[in-house]
């Protein structure tokens, strides 16, 4: 976050257009875990990456950074271990025009904060995740009485 670098390809980013691929719960904080990407990389993240392009309606069941640490890496994306085998959230490219590296006090990791007048633009990333049964409600399933019918005229 600091050196400002594409989390893709590696190089420095260009201060005026920077790509973070943020999920809705980002977005609402306007607050991003990941590195900022170029546009290029971006595009290429976006339909690569299963979790980003919405292929994937559940996040893996063994954590990554369990994973990581069995090889000897390090790791920063997932520290709370929220994620293993969470629904997965819709994914978003947030464009800006900056940001500002801070840590997040949730997480106690590094991250970019976007205030909203550096917003360019906000697409999202694939389609919406699949709803879970538990999402569901018997009032929520439309049925005959709420199925929209032809309009009928007064007699």
């Amino acid at each position: 976050m600091q050196d400002r670098l594409c989390q893709t390809c590696g190089d420095e980013l260009d201060p005026g257009r920077i790509v973070f691929a943020v999920r809705d719960s980002d977005l609402r904080l306007l607050v991003s875990p990941e590195p900022g990407m170029h546009p290029v990389c971006a595009a290429y993240s976006a339909s690569g990456c299963p979790m980003l392009a919405g292929r994937m309606g559940h996040y893996r069941t063994t954590s990554l950074a369990a994973q990581l640490t069995e090889a000897g890496a390090s790791f920063h994306g997932d520290p709370t271990g929220s994620r293993p085998a969470a629904p997965a959230e819709r994914w978003h490219l947030l464009w800006t025009t900056g940001y500002r590296a801070f840590t997040n006090p949730l997480t106690g990791q590094p991250a970019a904060m976007v205030l909203p007048e550096q917003i360019l633009r906000v697409r999202p990333i694939g389609p919406p995740p699949p709803l879970h049964p538990a999402d569901h409600t018997p009032d929520s399933e439309p049925g005959p009485a709420s199925t929209p019918g032809p309009e009928r005229s007064p007699s």
